[in-house]
């Protein structure tokens, strides 16, 4: 079932401009998508900054070290890890496309 529009403006939007949270539609979307993206931005980059402090390496590093001779854990780690990077990468960039 498609959103309408209208429904979502009247719901989520117009209460944050009528109780004056924010001037207006722009400032608003503004604001919540950009605290979205950076929020996505902050897990992202702390997965890898736990896995980076856990395995005492970088993830190119760790990928070095277990090339050719991973367990199965090893390389469910290794998926996460990369899977991590790839949208803390997509993230930065649609922040960086946004915020132009």
């Amino acid at each position: 079932m498609k959103p309408n529009l209208r429904v979502l403006w009247r719901t989520l939007v117009s209460p944050l401009i009528r109780e004056g949270v924010f001037d207006n539609f722009e400032r608003a979307l503004s604001a919540l998508l950009l605290d979205y993206i950076d929020r996505q931005i902050a897990v992202y980059s702390s997965k890898n900054d736990e896995l980076k402090t856990g395995y005492k390496q970088d993830f190119d590093s760790f990928s070095t070290s277990i090339k050719n001779k991973a367990t199965p854990e090893q390389e469910d780690v290794w998926m996460d890890w990369e899977s991590a990077l790839v949208f803390l990468r997509k993230w930065q960039a649609v922040r960086a496309q946004v915020t132009q």
